[in-house]
């Protein structure tokens, strides 16, 4: 009787602790998407600023993630992952490079870009403006509906 008293102790321990780690992951409150490739002059040039706002929003709810469309063999794996993701028809037709898409990871719809054109306190507002739940006006022209793939 004691060896199952401390069995099921140790069950409600293992059950507490994952209930415990499923509760402190968090989950992202925007995807920022870059479309980048080896070759492309813009994705060099807006990279060390996206790579200050990488390191700003840090631990802020926003997943970092890189689409390579630098080869085939790269765009595969990045249609993959954005499959994965739930993002395939904003991944589809957003088909250049040298600029980040910010996503809402429930609606799956573009509320945002990050582009060259845009100074770091730029895309800092941006990413600001997107994280309160504002949608930024230059984005995709297309309904949500159009960009998430779900039929009207």
């Amino acid at each position: 009787m004691k060896k199952i008293f401390l069995i099921f102790c140790g069950m409600l321990l293992v059950l507490g602790l994952c209930h415990s780690v499923q509760a402190d992951l968090q989950q992202p409150k925007i995807l920022a998407v870059e479309l980048y490739a080896d070759w492309c002059a813009i994705c060099k040039r807006i990279e060390p600023n996206y790579q200050r706002i990488q390191e700003q929003f840090a631990g802020q709810g926003v997943l970092f993630l890189r689409f390579d469309r630098t080869d085939q063999a790269a765009e595969e794996q990045s249609r993959l992952l954005a499959a994965s993701l739930g993002i395939e028809r904003a991944y589809q037709l957003h088909e250049g490079t040298g600029r980040v898409l910010l996503i809402d990871p429930q609606s799956k719809v573009v509320v945002g870009q990050l582009t060259k054109a845009h100074s770091y306190a730029d895309m800092e507002k941006i990413l600001n403006l997107v994280l309160s739940g504002e949608v930024v006006d230059n984005v995709y022209e297309h309904s949500s509906a159009d960009i998430s793939g779900d039929s009207p």
